[in-house]
C-alpha cells in the first residue's frame, strides 16, 4: 500500500520532471508533458499502474517512467519492464526508467541491471540519498517549494538537508501569500518537513516559530490558535496541577492543547485517536503531536508518530 511520502514523493518528481532529468544529465528543450495515468487504460489489473510517465518534445523524442521506491520488493523490475515496453510501444522512441528512494540500501537494489534476455541488460537511472542534491538554488525553491519537500523526503533518513529545511518552510509560506499554493497542499508539505526533522531540528523550530508572525494567513491562524490554546490551557494545566501534579497537569493541559488545535483545523478525533491521546503519559510526544497537529493533513497522521 502506498505511503503518504511515497505519494508526494511521486508527485512532485511527476511534476518538476524537467529537474530530474536535468540531474541526470539529459536537457528537455521544448519542456516535458506529463501523461495521465488513464493513459495505461490497456493495463490490468490497475496495481501496475507506473508512478508517473512523461514525455519530452512535441512530438516526442523521449520518455521517462518515473517510479518511487521507499523498500525493496523483488517483483517491481518485471513491472518496471512491462512500464517501459508499454511506452515504447506507443510513442516509438527511446525511454529512461527513473527510480527515486529515500534509502541507500533500495539506491543499491534499484540499480541492479534486469536481464531482459540472455546478455542484455536494461539498467534503471536511480536517484536517492547517495546523488540527489540536498538543497536546489534558493531563488529555484523560492519559485517551487515542492523542490526543497522533495530534498527533505530522500534525506530523511541522514538529516543531511535539514539546514535548508527553513528556507523550504519560508518558501511554502510565501507560495500561501501569493496564492501560488492551497492550503491542503501546504499542509502537507509542511506536516511531511517537520515529520522527518531530527528531534534537535524540531526543538529548534519550535523556538523559531514563536517568533511570528507569518506572511500568510494560513500560517498565522494556525500560530495564533496555538498560541492561544496554549496560553488557555497551560494556564488551567497549572492550576490543576498544583492540585494533582505538576506532570500530570502539563500532561492534560497538553491534550486539551491538542484538542483544541483540531477543532480549530475541522478535523475530527475519532474514537480510536480518543483512547490513544488519554493514553498517552509522555510529555515529548505529546508535544511532538501538538506539534504536527498544526499541519497535519488528519488526526490519524498525528497519531502515527510514536
Amino acid at each position: 500500500m502506498p505511503t503518504i511520502t511515497h505519494d508526494v514523493m511521486a508527485e512532485i518528481a511527476a511534476q518538476e520532471i524537467t529537474h530530474i532529468l536535468e540531474l541526470l544529465g539529459f536537457s528537455v528543450p521544448g519542456g516535458a508533458k506529463r501523461i495521465s495515468k488513464s493513459d495505461f487504460k490497456e493495463f490490468r489489473p490497475v496495481e501496475r499502474f507506473a508512478d508517473g510517465l512523461v514525455t519530452v518534445g512535441e512530438p516526442a523524442r523521449l520518455y521517462a517512467i518515473v517510479e518511487v521506491q521507499l523498500r525493496i520488493d523483488r517483483r517491481k523490475p518485471s513491472a518496471w519492464l512491462a512500464y517501459l515496453a508499454y511506452a515504447f510501444a506507443r510513442y516509438q522512441v527511446p525511454g529512461l526508467l527513473v527510480v527515486l528512494t529515500n534509502k541507500i540500501s533500495v539506491e543499491d537494489w534499484a540499480r541492479t541491471p534486469i536481464e531482459v534476455v540472455v546478455g542484455q541488460m536494461i539498467t534503471p537511472y536511480v536517484l536517492g540519498p547517495s546523488n540527489f542534491p540536498t538543497s536546489f538554488d534558493p531563488n529555484l525553491v523560492r519559485q517551487t517549494p515542492s523542490l526543497g519537500v522533495l530534498c527533505a523526503l530522500i534525506h530523511e533518513s541522514t538529516h543531511e538537508a535539514e539546514e535548508h529545511y527553513f528556507d523550504t518552510l519560508s518558501a511554502i509560506d510565501t507560495a500561501l501569500q501569493n496564492q501560488e499554493l492551497e492550503e491542503e497542499t501546504a499542509s502537507l508539505y509542511i506536516d511531511l518537513v517537520l515529520a522527518k526533522a531530527s528531534e534537535t531540528w524540531r526543538k529548534l523550530m519550535e523556538e523559531k516559530v514563536t517568533t511570528g508572525p507569518y506572511l500568510s494567513d494560513f500560517m498565522n491562524r494556525l500560530y495564533q490558535q496555538s498560541r492561544d490554546d496554549m496560553a488557555k490551557s497551560l494556564e488551567q494545566g497549572l492550576e490543576q496541577g498544583l492540585e494533582q501534579g505538576r506532570e500530570e497537569g502539563r500532561e492534560d493541559a497538553l491534550k486539551t492543547v491538542i484538542r483544541h488545535v483540531f477543532t480549530a483545523r475541522g478535523l475530527a478525533l475519532d474514537s480510536a485517536n480518543e483512547a490513544q491521546l488519554n493514553a498517552c503519559h509522555d510529555p515529548d510526544l505529546l508535544s511532538q503531536w501538538h506539534f504536527h497537529a498544526l499541519t497535519a493533513a488528519s488526526a490519524d497522521d498525528v497519531f502515527a508518530i510514536e
